[in-house]
């Protein structure tokens, strides 16, 4: 598999995420829980080693072919995706705000919008996507539809909450002139309103429950469908769809037929005429994995052109030619007509990682994603994805690597992946808090739970060391100690964080025979890590905003706290040259978010500075000479050591 993106190199002539100065932390100074001294600069800070890379590979969820035949797509994807008549694609830049698109339209190849139900967005020429700063909150713009440049209406619909009533909706219709927007107040509905369609003549149509109703009052009832949607064909034929089946006519009467007897739920149609409507549906399997139908209306009847593609899909088209986007876990997309599609376009990547590990012995990394098909390797510089060859039932919420072999915990199930193959165990009411390996043998930690989620044990610790998951003895372990971290320096040698009872932790280790407890500590120990000198470390973590010292050392005998460290820190890693780096968790006040965590960076015989800022709770991995750390969207790289300069063949930069 190709990589997908290019090697994070440290050329100092490149564009880079500028070294943080004092000055560069003088917003944060206010917020006492993550103050640290950063010190002063005397002198110019030298080339950031520091790299961005998007994690922009996800799963497509809307898409819009302009007249011209040019397709543009986003979804759960912070980038949008373009691909030109002659079929190539290319790729936007990286643009957050594009992020969990849920429709795409536009009027020609130079006026492409966007809504994400919070905004209303347009595309640039250089397709970057600008807030219209259209009058809607949180969750109120439904759909929208453009007649051409600077001519746009969108659907907001207010929803007011009633434990003891139906829906009460407040539709309004809001119009952008280019300029300027002017909202139509409708009046109140009773009813769910899940979109509208826009007829020949400007008519709006919305869907309202179990009906249609136009802005001058008619309503059309929809039999034998609890519909989702609706669309109108350039003819005004009106198409619904959902629950049941897809129902075809117009403001005197719709139709309903079932393109597919296995389907449970259309999701989209795309309409071109009355004698040429698409329509995708999802069917499930086991009730957890969604497989997609495909079928063409001809005006007489329906044509099952695809059966079982990886669903849910969206679809958009135009003059005879029709896009199937979208997939469960990546990005995919199908060209075609009513004669058949092909694969036009089939990509996995790093999208939205959850947390990061690195193999002990190979150096890859490895990550967990909010897609239970694929896993994140950080290889050769830059990230990619990699399928899983068997999708697991859940998410992946804990993960560790060894020897080329990694070890995913999702729930009740853990599973290795190893040469392309995956092995999964079910561990009925065993739920995993915490993985690690070492030389090749992987450890899963965790608690035993009853049905009804109760917890009726302190713990579960089991080994994979090449012949399935076993069973550890726990003799020795605190009875009331429940596992919320794990270390392995080796195949018989692993190290636990307990939580105990009453709020208090212990260090415990087992060294292939017996289980010892050789240090208590006044909170849990989270976050266990051997750094490159020898030490480990673990954190005594409280909570956000604590102030607390929380990155601790552990000799064997004696616990003593490192000096010197931010405040509030989840995790710490050592490169080899002395750099520190942290993660630091705490409260200040910013446009949409009152949680933030700060990557830190304290170079030898300096101060601590903050290298990145987000929302997010950053995870943070790495090799002697090599920090890996990331957000939803963002990745982040450091590493200016010769070592790391010959890995990926460049010439070494600066520490």
């Amino acid at each position: 598999m190709l990589p997908l993106f290019a090697a994070l190199a440290c050329h100092s002539d490149e564009p880079t995420k500028p070294d943080p100065t004092a000055e560069d932390t003088a917003a944060g100074s206010a917020d006492t829980a993550l103050a640290t001294d950063t010190g002063s600069v005397t002198t110019p800070p030298p080339p950031s080693c520091v790299r961005e890379q998007p994690i922009g590979s996800g799963a497509i969820s809307a898409g819009w072919r302009s007249p011209s035949g040019t397709l543009y797509v986003a979804g759960d994807l912070p980038a949008s995706r373009v691909r030109e008549p002659d079929g190539t694609w290319r790729e936007d830049p990286f643009d957050p705000g594009i992020a969990y698109a849920e429709q795409v339209t536009g009027g020609d190849d130079d006026t492409v919008y966007a809504f994400t139900r919070t905004q209303v967005l347009q595309r640039a020429a250089d397709g970057t996507w600008a807030d219209l700063a259209a009058p809607v909150g949180l969750d109120d713009a439904v759909a929208l539809h453009a007649f051409g440049p600077d001519d746009l209406l969108v659907l907001k619909v207010v929803d007011y909450p009633c434990a003891d009533c139906g829906p009460i909706e407040d539709p309004s219709l809001l119009t952008w002139d280019g300029a300027t927007w002017t909202e139509q107040v409708l009046p109140t509905v009773y009813a769910y309103i899940n979109g509208f369609a826009v007829l020949p003549d400007r008519t709006a149509v919305l869907l309202a429950g179990d009906q249609l109703r136009t802005t001058a009052g008619a309503q059309v009832p929809l039999t034998d469908l609890v519909p989702v949607g609706v669309d109108a064909a350039p003819d005004g034929t009106l198409v619904a769809y959902g629950y049941g089946g897809v129902a075809i006519g117009s403001l005197a009467g719709l139709v309903t037929t079932n393109p597919g007897a296995d389907t449970v739920q259309w999701d989209d149609v795309y309409a071109a005429s009355s004698t040429d409507i698409w329509a995708s549906g999802t069917w499930w399997v086991g009730g957890v994995e969604p497989h997609a139908t495909v079928a063409h209306w001809d005006g007489v009847a329906w044509t099952e052109v695809a059966a079982d593609l990886p669903g849910p899909v969206r679809l958009a088209g135009g003059d005879g030619e029709v896009f199937v986007l979208g997939s469960w876990d990546h990005e995919r997309v199908l060209v075609g007509d009513a004669s058949g599609l092909t694969f036009d376009r089939e990509t996995w990547g790093p999208a939205y990682l959850k947390d990061i590990v690195v193999d002990d012995v190979t150096g890859l990394g490895w990550g967990t994603t909010y897609f239970r098909g694929v896993l994140d390797v950080f290889e050769d510089g830059g990230w990619r994805g990699e399928p899983l060859p068997t999708a697991l039932t859940e998410e992946p919420n804990q993960i560790a690597a060894s020897d080329g072999r990694v070890g995913l915990a999702a729930f009740e199930t853990l599973a290795v992946y190893e040469g392309g193959a995956v092995t999964s165990t079910e561990t009925p009411q065993r739920i995993w808090s915490a993985l690690a390996g070492a030389d090749g043998v992987l450890f899963a930690a965790g608690r035993p739970f009853a049905g009804d989620d109760t917890v009726t044990g302190s713990a579960a610790v089991m080994r994979e060391a090449g012949a399935g998951w076993e069973d550890l003895d726990l003799t020795g372990l605190p009875p009331e100690g429940a596992p919320i971290s794990a270390w392995a320096d080796g195949p018989d040698d692993l190290w636990l964080g307990l939580d105990l009872a009453g709020g208090a932790g212990a260090l415990a280790h087992w060294d292939g025979a017996a289980w010892t407890v050789p240090l208590t500590t006044p909170v849990a120990p989270a976050s266990l890590r051997r750094q490159v000198d020898g030490q480990l470390t673990y954190t005594q973590f409280q909570g956000a905003g604590e102030g607390t010292q929380t990155l601790w050392t552990f000799d064997g005998t004696t616990a003593a706290p490192i000096s010197d460290t931010p405040l509030d820190v989840r995790e710490a890693h050592l490169l080899a040259d002395g750099t520190w780096f942290a993660t630091a968790v705490g409260f200040q006040q910013t446009a949409d978010h009152d949680l933030v965590t700060r990557l830190m960076r304290r170079d030898p015989g300096g101060s601590w500075v903050e290298a990145f800022q987000t929302h997010y709770v950053m995870p943070l991995a790495g090799t002697p000479d090599l920090a890996l750390s990331r957000t939803e969207e963002v990745a982040w790289t450091w590493d200016c050591t010769p070592t790391g300069a010959a890995r990926r063949g460049t010439a070494p930069a600066a520490p």
